[in-house]
C-alpha cells in the first residue's frame, strides 16, 4: 500500500512568499477575491490528497498565517 505524506502548504517558504508577494500588490475586493481563489486552489488540492473538513481548514489558517507574516516581514525590511 502506497501511502502520501502532505507537506503543510505553510511550510512551502517559496509559495508563501510568492503569495504575499501577489497580494502585496492588490488590496480591497482584488486582494480579496486573489486570497479567494489561492484558498480554493489550496482546498482542491488538499481535497485530491484526502485532506478535508477541519484539517484543511487548520492548514489553510496557517497558510494564512504564514502569508501574513511574511506580508509583515516585507513591511519591515521595506521601511528599514
Amino acid at each position: 500500500m502506497t501511502s502520501v505524506v502532505f507537506f503543510p502548504w505553510h511550510r512551502r517558504v517559496g509559495r508563501v512568499r510568492e503569495i504575499a508577494d501577489k497580494l502585496s500588490g492588490k488590496s480591497g475586493d482584488s486582494a480579496t477575491a486573489y486570497w479567494r481563489l489561492v484558498v480554493q486552489k489550496q482546498r482542491k488540492s488538499m481535497a485530491r490528497i484526502g485532506i478535508e473538513g477541519d484539517a484543511a481548514d487548520e492548514q489553510l489558517r496557517a497558510l494564512f498565517n504564514a502569508v501574513q507574516n511574511e506580508l509583515r516581514h516585507s513591511a519591515r525590511d521595506g521601511a528599514a
